[in-house]
């Protein structure tokens, strides 16, 4: 890829200028712009991209297309619950606490529209498959499993297959060892069983096969992927403490409380006034401790947060306990509780990663309904509570981690979380059926009408008992929601508002937002380049002042921060998201920024309207100018540096408007170096000295080194012209005149994806100018193509082909067998009477 084209590439300038300029590289998934593998799934890409032609590219189409993709995925969680048999009322509680803010990380994210989709639906029909059937392994099951999971896959980032694989794998080896109905444990089934499974996933991978050239292209191409297996990681006492804490203690703490209640056999007796006392008062001296020890170290909101919810879950847990239960037993209960619900939110998430868990798993207030729904799936069948525990723990934590610190694949915690939706949205409706159930023991926590009319002897309340039950149901579940979302605003540690938060959220047609510089920025430039160029680069590069975005305040992160310009046709580029060539070009010079100042705007990657929000927010308070390293961030943010070094080289090698040096051009002289930093020392003192970039094309490249050995500087007086015919992603086009033998230089990065033609005939592309790209060209006029191709891609996507007809043939083949075979039945039947 080239500089012009933001390597991560859905950030806003990209969509708002490139993509109405033809370029469907953002919402078309099967771009081989050499991007981390692909981004969404396919279906949902594919159903957004056609209303692009109608409502236009703009902020605001970006917004619809925003909230519509959020609503889709929330439907197919609705659809999810459905399909595993919860009621119609109760299904929507997970999009009640999805749009409430225990999760806000996926509604402010437009991950819920790219990632999830069909994927909810696919693992519910799973489980519903292997839940609900005496024998799974039938051709019918394998083909509707198999579309299902390819469907869902299509399209969808590697990473995030990896974690829907190992979740896929769970599900199957506890199904086949401890099988409800108990017929795998015979030699024979069990072979078939795994047969089975193996064809599945053999067959979901063959059907997306077409995204491994993809993915070895982002590991050959960027620096996000290093391939090189850490086994150092293995002997790491972080990472040591983190395995015991989070992945073996976690779930034995949730379990060994499933296991103590079930051995106290609850009942729906009346709860016991003296065991809610000692739990309650219990829960009460572990939040003080906690606020004390905390005080010092984190803000007041933040203990609460963290506190509140594992309070309100041991009240409501102990309230429904036998009321024969001594406080000795509330009290050991309850430590247990309260240690197994603190250590679910405060796991490796906050030790390696850096935050709470809140930003990428439950919330402590859902993570303690854990208890509860295990429970509920303990007394349904004891297989869903192995899947839950285990894939909720052993997907989003152990894979994750295991990826970025074994592997080095920097595959972040929240991709994984999203993929445990499946997984919270069963939990989720087992912990409010539990209340329910529940809510005969607890009138003091929800209304018991019975107990309440017996009392009262109102005729009112007796009223309301003679409504139908459906109607009745959905009363209940409405005071259900109404006491969660009282207490919503703790499950946001943002000064105790999470009404603002829902205020953010695109729910009105006209919203009001504030944008930040670089977007402001960016879209006059924007306008300013279709207007005046006709659509098409120009040689010069439109300069802008150079504000960097970086992730964190790390080593990492400033070594590769000097010089970029945001006409390369993208906001922001990411420090991790770098071509290894355009890293290559920045580690070579010694210019840094200063350290000292900085201030801090949203994530880019955050909706435009939520970063209205907090860029108000901020701004209101004073934030900018603040020493960053005492800020304490909030979730969507980055850090803004300004500029304290302004590289001559790295300046010329952008070729900015201000500068001598073009984008394209002809030379006649190459000075060969060692190494790219030689060529770094060379080009600055030749530039300093008064020279320009354009009259020596140096180069480190072996190469080109035993194409022509050594320096080429010729006599002739150099004349040449160059014309650019076509730009795109994927293809650029040059039209080079010149009087002698000579090299047409590139300022784009150079990788080995491009491949060149001059006049027809494949050239070889060196590198040059530190990163950057050149071909050889004869005298005369020619027309030279860059194309950038993967290699094995249409190889893997013949055999993806392949599968999916052969899956489409077999499903065809089924349908119509059952149909003959029930009309033959039918007709047998008519002709016996």
């Amino acid at each position: 890829m080239n500089l012009d084209y933001a390597f991560f590439y859905d950030n806003l300038w990209y969509f708002h200028d490139r993509l109405k300029q033809g370029s469907f590289a953002l919402w078309n998934p099967f771009n081989i712009l050499g991007k981390q593998a692909v981004y969404g799934n396919a279906i949902s890409v594919s159903i957004f991209t056609p209303l692009l032609h109608f409502i236009g590219v703009t902020l605001s189409s970006f917004h619809f297309i925003h909230i519509a993709g959020t609503f889709l995925a929330l439907t197919s969680v609705y659809v999810a619950a459905r399909v595993l048999g919860y009621d119609r009322y109760y299904s929507f509680l997970p999009m009640i606490v999805l749009l409430t803010g225990g999760y806000r990380y996926y509604i402010s994210y437009d991950h819920l529209a790219t990632f999830l989709f069909l994927y909810p639906i696919a693992i519910a029909a799973l489980l519903r498959f292997m839940l609900h059937d005496d024998n799974i392994v039938k051709l019918d099951r394998y083909l509707a499993v198999s579309l299902l999971l390819s469907l869902a896959f299509l399209g969808l980032r590697v990473e995030l297959q990896v974690y829907a694989y190992v979740f896929i794998f769970i599900v199957f080896a506890v199904y086949g060892l401890y099988s409800p109905v108990g017929r795998l444990s015979q030699g024979k089934a069990w072979v078939k069983y795994a047969l089975f499974c193996s064809g599945v996933i053999i067959t979901v991978l063959l059907a997306n096969v077409f995204q491994l050239p993809l993915l070895a292209n982002s590991m050959r191409e960027n620096s996000r992927i290093s391939g090189a297996i850490g086994y150092h990681i293995l002997l790491d006492r972080m990472y040591i403490r983190y395995l015991i804490v989070s992945v073996i203690n976690q779930p034995c703490l949730v379990a060994s409380v499933v296991f103590f209640l079930m051995s106290r056999k609850i009942t729906t007796d009346r709860f016991s006034g003296r065991t809610v006392f000692v739990a309650s008062m219990i829960a009460g001296l572990a939040f003080v401790l906690i606020l004390a020890y905390k005080t010092s170290m984190g803000s007041l909101m933040s203990v609460a947060y963290k506190s509140t919810g594992v309070c309100v879950v041991i009240a409501m847990v102990s309230s429904s306990i036998k009321r024969s239960l001594s406080p000795a037993v509330a009290l050991l209960y309850s430590a247990v509780s309260f240690l197994g619900l603190y250590v679910t939110d405060y796991s490796a998430e906050h030790w390696i990663v850096n935050r709470d868990a809140h930003n990428f798993f439950m919330n402590p207030f859902l993570a303690g309904f854990m208890v509860l729904g295990s429970l509920n799936l303990y007394l349904k069948s004891r297989t869903w509570l192995l899947i839950v525990l285990a894939a909720f723990h052993f997907v989003g934590e152990s894979v994750v981690f295991l990826s970025y610190y074994l592997l080095g694949i920097p595959w972040l915690a929240s991709r994984a979380s999203i993929m445990e939706l499946p997984v919270q949205t069963v939990i989720i409706m087992e912990s409010f059926l539990f209340c329910v159930r529940m809510a005969g023991n607890a009138p003091d926590l929800l209304m018991n009408f019975r107990v309440f009319a017996r009392a009262t002897k109102g005729r009112s309340v007796a009223v309301l008992l003679s409504i139908k039950r459906n109607t009745a149901r959905m009363a209940g579940f409405a005071c259900i929601v109404m006491a969660f979302l009282l207490i919503k605003p703790v499950l946001i540690p943002f000064d105790g508002n999470a009404q603002k938060y829902v205020k953010c959220f695109p729910f009105s047609e006209n919203p009001s937002f504030v944008i930040n510089e670089w977007q402001n920025e960016a879209v006059r430039v924007s306008q300013e380049i279709r207007g005046s160029r006709t659509g098409v680069n120009p040689l010069k590069r439109v300069r802008i002042e150079d504000d960097v975005l970086s992730f964190a305040v790390d080593r990492m992160a400033y070594r590769y921060l000097p010089t970029y310009s945001k006409v390369l046709n993208t906001a922001p580029i990411w420090t991790s998201e770098f071509p290894v060539s355009f890293m290559e070009i920045m580690n070579a010079s010694s210019a840094v920024p200063d350290r000292i100042k900085g201030f801090t705007l949203p994530h880019a990657e955050l909706s435009p309207l939520v970063q209205g929000f907090f860029y108000k927010y901020w701004t209101a308070r004073g934030m900018k100018g603040k020493d960053f390293m005492s800020l304490n961030t909030y979730l969507d943010d980055v850090l803004i540096l300004p500029h304290k070094n302004d590289d001559i080289v790295l300046r010329e090698i952008m070729a900015e408007e201000g500068s001598q040096t073009n984008r394209a051009f002809v030379s006649d002289r190459v000075v060969v170096l060692g190494n790219q930093r030689d060529e770094y020392a060379y080009l600055k003192d030749h530039l300093e000295a008064g020279g320009r970039l354009q009259e020596w094309i140096t180069t480190s490249d072996h190469a080109f080194r035993g194409d022509f050995g050594e320096d080429i500087h010729k006599n002739l007086p150099l004349r040449s012209e160059t014309i650019f015919e076509e730009d795109s992603p994927e293809r650029v086009v040059i039209r080079a005149k010149t009087n002698k033998e000579s090299f047409l230089a590139l300022m784009d990065t150079f990788s080995s994806g491009w491949k060149a033609h001059v006049n027809g005939v494949e050239a070889r592309v060196y590198r040059g100018y530190l990163g950057t790209r050149f071909v050889h060209l004869q005298p005369g006029t020619s027309t030279v193509v860059f194309e950038y191709s993967l290699a094995g891609l249409r190889t893997c996507m013949i055999a993806s082909l392949c599968v999916w007809i052969l899956l489409i043939i077999l499903g065809i083949v089924r349908v119509v067998r059952g149909r003959l075979s029930r009309r033959c039945a039918r007709l047998a039947a008519e002709d016996e009477t």
